[in-house]
């Protein structure tokens, strides 16, 4: 948790950029929301699920993410990432922000 805060610590001293952490430590995050306590508006909390394939693990106040099959992108909730999902993006993120976007409340990443 000690950790954590000083992540957020740092989201609050860098009003003007825009983070990204993406996590699996449930444990945490949900230690987390029943402090009360909120998110600064720069920093998105993304939730990875466990598993390939797997169901996201939803979390109040955070985003998440599930890496997916191939077989999988277009079938799943949420949005596919366009650095795997689309031939024509390339490999960058480019102009993407989707990670970063708390109002995209899922992001599948095609394993790789």
């Amino acid at each position: 948790m000690q950790h954590f805060r000083k992540i957020i610590e740092i989201a609050r001293m860098t009003p003007i950029i825009t983070h990204w952490l993406p996590t699996k430590e449930v444990k945490l995050m949900k230690e987390f929301v029943k402090t009360g306590e909120k998110l600064p508006n720069n920093l998105n909390v993304r939730v990875s699920a466990f598993m390939i394939n797997g169901k996201p693990i939803k979390i109040k106040g955070m985003t998440t993410s599930v890496v997916v099959t191939k077989d999988k992108l277009g079938k799943s909730e949420g949005l596919d990432c366009p650095v795997y999902s689309d031939p024509s993006h390339g490999n960058q993120c480019g102009s993407c922000t989707a990670c970063y976007d708390k109002t995209v409340k899922n992001i599948n990443y095609q394993q790789h």
